[in-house]
């Protein structure tokens, strides 16, 4: 499957999820930079595997 493909069903499912009143965390919307920048701050996110799998 090719990263477009995927970046378009995530797309797809954040637009389904919004138009059911449900928000995505703040950190599903960062890209790997934003990521890097936090540094210890988001440790409890990555410890906890706080996140999805749409595979």
């Amino acid at each position: 499957m090719k990263r477009s493909e995927i970046n378009a069903i995530m797309r797809d499912a954040d637009s389904f999820m919004r138009g059911h009143g449900f928000r995505l965390p703040p950190f599903a919307y960062w890209t790997p930079d934003d990521w890097a920048s936090k540094g210890e701050e988001v440790r409890e996110i990555v410890d906890r595997q706080l996140g999805w799998d749409i595979t």
